[in-house]
């Protein structure tokens, strides 16, 4: 080769080797593209920027973005001053490196020293943008690129596409709309990404709404389109409007890839329908090979669903299908268990991750953990094994095996777990306190949870209304009915969702519940009252009986019957109601009384248990006559005469310990006038038979004082 080349033959030679260097990028030859750079002053041969930008497309390529921006900078240095095409080249290294703060400052770099950036160094950047999820410069540079030129359909698409990736589906939306006031017509890219957008966003609607957009604008939707609708109906839990998609594309003769049957999977497994998910699975043609996602997402689908042992064998058929099995499997398998109580499969799953060389992770941990439901030797195992993994146990780990010691009655050895998470420095919150306190409940260890509830208030944690019912109810198994009482009031104070009245209903019936197990009947109707007097919502309610449906004859035609809404009670709670009113009528009462004790019908035994133990109250103890309504058995009626020979009987002088309640200044609810009702037919004829008492033991004794 001639040693001084010229001419003619100097601009062959410089093609010559700007086509070999772009040729050994485009094999991944980058630093072999390098050398020739390099070696062309051995030539007497001077770089230019064609040779320049090769070598630097050849970074690129490769994904060494910092040779590139070196090259970029010996050419500015240099005498070589770099042209559009070369700032192009390095920036096209950093967008396809993922380093869009890189790619921006060399945006400012040609802006500064030129030459003037064109349309395609601004969709370098705004790419760069979307690779970096920085949705908000993308916007700032198509505004810039709107002024000092005319953003293209690429431009918008990789704004849209950042805004995917920030889930900002109404700036998607916006940036569309802009396309359109440009005269810019989107296309199948555009639309996919903004159904990307919609996506992330969770607003399947609007997702769905583009893709049937498409149509209306004669731009055909192809694979990635719909999977994208496919994949924003799962994360709106829209299954059935997934499957319908995923269904379309063959009716539109579209490709269906492995990607669509996962994306239809994926919204199987947030519905939980693992039935469907299985079938897809099943349905995945021999061409479109089921790939690890395509188990995972079907395992974690059973796992929702409980179905542990279809688990099992989709865990056995990965390995067969040359599928490598990851912590994820592993975790969902394990979830699977706990939600079956299968705790012995779950600590084998758990063991065999080592074997598969899988480091078990706190998600997997936990899930064990879960699974160890009263098992306390396993759970304190297992939490012990987390370090040798070098794991710290988490509040949910701690929460898990407090919950195991407490089912199985060792409240001691729940309380030494709490001493080692205070030593690890983990901030216990309301719900392990909540576990800690349970586990303290059975063998009614009042003191120790009264001592974690000051501990709480210590440490400035704010306890749940569960906290406040474990409490109460480890008060009461010891009879300390006045620390109950104490707990019940001091609800008052808290703030959040304490406040709300159906968070306060269950703390109140167990302190009732411990009141009447402890002797304090008294104490449990007073408690009662001044929930009445509050103007809780739960309480029992004086309705309008027009609004109970009765028919018949009743005993009093001048006065409409009293109506007493029992629904949403307790036990305890619904026998002190029907005792409240007893004790507030008058001495002639002028009507019956209906109480509303509904049908039961969301009741294991489908029953209403309430009604048969008042009636069992009603009529076997107080010998007061009442009987379940005829076409409306959840309702009893209680003639006015039962209630006039009640109060007219030497028990209606009200003495005893709970005299003063009968004057109480708190009332319940004071009702509407009622609408007289047509008389009911005679009681003989509705007579039922009664389930036995609570356990309790009957109110009416514990009362009967109230009547002596």
């Amino acid at each position: 080769m001639d040693t001084n080349p010229q001419g003619q033959d100097l601009e062959r030679i410089m093609k010559a080797y700007t086509s070999m260097i772009n040729l050994l990028g485009k094999n991944s030859h980058w630093e072999l593209a390098l050398d020739a750079l390099q070696g062309m002053p051995q030539r007497n041969l001077e770089a230019n920027n064609a040779t320049c930008s090769a070598a630097m497309s050849a970074c690129a390529r490769a994904k060494q973005w910092r040779h590139a921006v070196s090259l970029l900078h010996d050419m500015r240095v240099g005498t070589l001053r770099p042209n559009i095409i070369s700032w192009s080249a390095a920036m096209s290294s950093c967008v396809r490196s993922s380093q869009w703060a890189a790619a921006l400052q060399l945006l400012c770099k040609v802006q500064l020293e030129g030459p003037q950036p064109d349309t395609f160094c601004y969709n370098l950047a705004i790419a760069a943008c979307e690779k970096g999820a920085q949705w908000r410069t993308a916007i700032v540079l198509i505004d810039l690129l709107a002024v000092k030129g005319a953003p293209d359909k690429v431009s918008y698409t990789s704004a849209i596409s950042s805004c995917h990736k920030g889930a900002q589906w109404e700036r998607a939306l916006q940036l569309l709309a802009s396309m359109h006031s440009r005269r810019l017509q989107a296309d199948t890219m555009c639309y996919t990404a903004l159904i990307s957008a919609c996506s992330a966003s969770f607003h399947w609607e609007n997702g769905l709404q583009a893709l049937r957009d498409m149509t209306r604008w004669d731009i055909l939707p192809n694979t990635f389109s719909y999977n994208a609708a496919v994949t924003a109906c799962g994360r709106g839990s829209k299954w059935e409007a997934a499957i319908g998609i995923f269904r379309e594309m063959s009716l539109v003769e579209l490709v269906v890839d492995t990607v669509s049957y996962n994306a239809a999977m994926g919204a199987c497994e947030k519905a939980a329908t693992w039935q469907v998910a299985t079938l897809l699975l099943r349905a995945i043609p021999g061409e479109l090979e089921p790939n690890a996602t395509s188990y995972n997402t079907t395992i974690s689908a059973c796992a929702k669903g409980g179905q542990w042992e279809l688990v099992l064998e989709l865990l056995e058929e990965m390995p067969a299908r040359r599928l490598l099995l990851d912590t994820i499997t592993y975790s969902s398998a394990i979830t699977a268990c706990e939600r079956a109580a299968r705790w012995e499969a779950a600590i084998f799953l758990l063991h065999e991750m080592p074997g598969r060389k899988l480091k078990p992770n706190a998600i997997s941990y936990c899930a064990a953990l879960g699974a160890c439901r009263g098992r306390w030797r396993e759970a304190l195992e297992l939490l012990d094994a987390m370090s040798s993994f070098r794991i710290a146990p988490s509040k949910i780990a701690y929460s898990e095996a407090v919950e195991a010691c407490g089912l199985a009655q060792r409240w001691a050895e729940a309380l030494v777990l709490h001493r080692a998470l205070r030593s690890n420095a983990v901030r216990a919150d309301a719900a392990l306190y909540t576990e800690l306190i349970r586990a303290c409940e059975p063998s009614g260890r009042w003191a120790e949870a009264l001592a974690l509830l000051q501990e709480m208030h210590q440490l400035r944690v704010v306890p749940s209304s569960l906290t406040c019912c474990a409490a109460i109810s480890a008060c009461g198994r010891s009879s300390q009915w006045a620390e109950a009482l104490t707990i019940t009031a001091a609800m008052h104070s808290l703030r959040g969702e304490l406040l709300a009245p159906n968070k306060v209903q269950d703390a109140r019936e167990r302190a009732m519940a411990v009141l009447l197990t402890s002797g304090h009947p008294a104490e449990a109707l007073s408690l009662y009252r001044e929930a009445a007097e509050r103007g809780d919502a739960w309480i029992a309610l004086n309705i309008p009986a027009s609004e109970v449906h009765v028919i018949g004859r009743g005993e009093s035609e001048t006065e409409a019957p009293s109506a007493l809404d029992l629904h949403g009670l307790s036990l305890e709670a619904a026998e002190l109601a029907v005792w409240d009113a007893l004790l507030r009528l008058p001495a002639r009462p002028p009507s019956d009384l209906l109480v509303v004790t509904g049908r039961g019908l969301h009741s294991a035994s489908g029953r209403s248990s309430i009604q048969a133990n008042l009636l069992q109250l009603l009529n076997a103890e107080l010998r007061l006559t009442s009987w379940a309504v005829p076409l409306n058995e959840g309702c009893i009626r209680i003639p006015a005469r039962a209630l006039r020979e009640l109060r007219g009987s030497p028990r209606g002088s009200l003495r005893g310990p709970v005299q003063g309640l009968q004057g109480s200044q708190g009332s319940l609810r004071a009702a509407r006038a009622p609408v007289p009702l047509v008389p009911l037919v005679p009681p003989p004829l509705w007579r039922r038979e009664v389930s036995p008492l609570s356990s309790h033991g009957s109110l009416s004794r514990r009362l009967f004082r109230i009547w002596a």
